[in-house]
């Protein structure tokens, strides 16, 4: 094998963001490198129960985002709590990311780490950013990654991106070139270019979404970095689901919040339940029902591998992290989208446009009637079946953990330039 690298992961976000650099991490230890993540504070029992070198990172970023009623808020009041409270993480990030990364061979950031490319430039060490879909490549042929509509005119997108570097600027470069300067580093002309960088690991199944062709930075295109869990469903959870036919999931990852939010989510997979007559798997959601608990045809689970779970389903509805959408597609069964924010809605487009399922539902939009007629139309047409175990069949040949492993392999500890690199604003 290669030469053993010191690698240092770093990402900022959700249990969902989390957990491709944390299987990452854990494959590239397996190949005897020196790993290190560093993630928010929250984390730390999750990575350390998988023996994952772990450092945390910034302050609890789910506390912060439970405060916020939605994500897709239009609160000028949160969306100004919510800018302060970056701009002051990413001066947390220039303090504690130089004494983590400067030894390091390579460092990978993902999400909300600002810091990173300006601490991997300040010790010149190799930088790569990983993202979630294709949609994080500025592109022509998608609007960036903060749009809804995939439909939109190449020149539509175009703009849209020119707004996201004029926004990300406005938010964030005055005090990320504050730090740079006490670095002695040039400031920067636009963050995000910069953020993103000249090389992109993204994250996502090629056969789910590809690269867009008139891409101005390099990019690698693994596959989801997957490493499944292994293990069983426990008991009353088989029981449930031997109990008859097979149920359907409903679930939206962290994208419920707040604890009203939680049984308003609740009652209405209820009436799902009684409206399509099918079994439902729901996770627990709000301190109303126990996991467990089973109601009107609806059984309450804990925290359980997506990975073991899937297959038993005849539907999966969910919010349309990249992370959810593979491990739906791993599973071959058919899937409904109901986006809340960022690349979900990415895989909203892309799923129906595959065949995998109906099309979504976005979560401004979602009520029970709506979900009710999208399940009966997934349970009710053969095509999506089968258009899902098709794809299921191609992914299970396929080695995404090996493909980033071999790239980040071949990076091997190069000669650093003293010449930072030119990231201006060019337009696609």
């Amino acid at each position: 094998m290669a030469n053993s690298m010191r690698i240092i992961i770093a990402t900022y976000g959700s249990r969902g963001d989390i957990q491709p650099a944390l299987n990452l991490s854990l494959a590239l230890k397996e190949r005897n490198h020196d790993m290190l993540l560093c993630a928010p504070p929250e984390s730390a029992d999750w990575a350390r129960s998988q023996e994952c070198p772990y450092r945390p990172l910034g302050s609890n970023f789910e506390e912060v985002i439970k405060k916020i009623s939605s994500h897709h808020t239009r609160n000028p009041k949160e969306i100004n709590d919510l800018t302060l409270f970056m701009r002051q993480e990413i001066k947390n990030q220039f303090k504690q990311l130089p004494s983590v990364i400067e030894n390091a061979d390579l460092v990978m950031g993902a999400s909300a780490v600002f810091a990173l490319p300006s601490i991997a430039e300040y010790f010149q060490i190799p930088y790569r950013f990983i993202a979630p879909s294709p949609q994080f490549i500025p592109s022509c042929e998608h609007p960036y990654f903060n749009f809804s509509n995939l439909q939109m005119p190449r020149w539509v997108n175009k703009t849209t991106w020119w707004l996201a570097y004029i926004w990300e600027d406005i938010l964030f470069k005055r005090v990320i070139n504050e730090e740079r300067g006490l670095l002695g580093l040039q400031p920067l002309n636009s963050v995000l270019p910069y953020r993103l960088g000249e090389h992109l690991i993204i994250a996502s199944d090629p056969i789910l979404g590809g690269i867009p062709l008139d891409r101005k930075v390099d990019c690698v295109h693994p596959g989801y970095l997957e490493l499944p869990v292994e293990g069983d469903l426990d008991n009353d959870l088989k029981k449930f689901i031997a109990a008859g036919t097979k149920p359907i999931y409903i679930g939206f990852g962290s994208s419920v919040l707040s604890e009203n939010q939680a049984e308003k989510f609740e009652s209405l997979i209820m009436k799902v339940a009684q409206g399509t007559h099918q079994r439902i798997i729901v996770p627990r959601l709000s301190k109303k029902y126990p996991h467990g608990a089973i109601i009107n045809d609806c059984y309450v689970t804990g925290n359980v591998p997506h990975n073991l779970l899937f297959p038993h389903m005849s539907a999966i509805v969910h919010h349309g992290s990249y992370g959810t959408t593979a491990t739906a597609s791993r599973a071959g069964v058919p899937q409904i989208i109901v986006p809340h924010f960022y690349e979900q809605f990415y895989w909203a487009y892309r799923i129906p446009k595959l065949g995998l399922g109906p099309r979504s539902i976005n979560r401004r939009d979602l009520s029970d009637s709506r979900l009710i007629s999208a399940i009966k139309e997934c349970l009710a047409t053969p095509s999506y079946q089968m258009k899902a175990i098709e794809i299921a069949l191609h992914l299970k040949e396929q080695d995404p953990l090996g493909n980033a492993i071999r790239y980040i392999e071949s990076i091997g500890k190069k000669d650093r330039s003293s010449d930072p690199p030119d990231f201006t604003m060019e337009m696609m």
